[in-house]
């Protein structure tokens, strides 16, 4: 049999071979595309260019948007900032290195994110890196593998991590990786000043 005429004007539909029932149950969506309607796909076409025109700017938007700087802590305070020339008396720690990245961590800035910590280490060459992760609202598994990866680069270089501040959700996220096994609780602060307070007993 030829294919079935379209009264639509679309894409004509064709016939489709002959599977046996489990085929379809192996293979997502074949039922659905089976039963589609060649009237459908104009709208479908353009449902799937409309959410693409949100969801990729958005994307390159976080890509922008996410950061890593170097902190100090304002003296007599228990406020750490940015480290800048506006706050030259903000405390430092020889050997310790504090780290703040914020945002959504993906895919499309994991890269960038992992540049920039690799430049910053390289600079202060620590004992000890920690990243707090206050600012961070969700992380991906590009970005877990990527920090994964970072830490097994860093320990290999004597150099130790850890993470601290980490919200409910990025937290669940890390203990479930190899990198949550890996750190333990004894390497996830609650806080950046419980973390320094640890450094400064135990390490420096």
């Amino acid at each position: 049999m030829g294919p079935r005429a379209n009264t639509v004007g679309s894409v004509p539909s064709t016939n489709w071979p002959a599977l046996s029932t489990a085929s379809y149950g192996f293979i997502p969506g074949l039922t659905w595309l089976r039963q589609h309607r060649s009237e459908w796909l104009r709208p479908d076409v353009t449902a799937g260019l409309t959410a693409a025109a949100v969801v990729i700017p958005k994307a390159m938007a976080y890509a922008t948007i996410a950061g890593l700087y170097a902190l100090g802590r304002k003296r007599g305070t228990q406020v750490f900032r940015a480290l800048t020339g506006e706050h030259p008396d903000d405390e430092t720690w020889p050997g310790l290195l504090i780290l703040r990245t914020e945002g959504r961590l993906f895919f499309a800035n994991a890269q960038r994110v992992s540049e920039k910590m690799r430049l910053l280490v390289d600079q202060a060459k620590p004992r000890v890196m920690v990243l707090d992760c206050s600012a961070v609202i969700d992380v991906e598994y590009t970005a877990v593998k990527m920090f994964t990866e970072a830490e097994e680069r860093l320990r290999g270089e004597g150099i130790i991590v850890w993470l601290a501040a980490l919200n409910p959700e990025v937290l669940a996220v890390m203990q479930r990786s190899k990198l949550g096994t890996t750190l333990g609780r004894e390497r996830m602060f609650f806080n950046l000043q419980a973390a320094v307070e640890r450094y400064e007993r135990d390490i420096r």
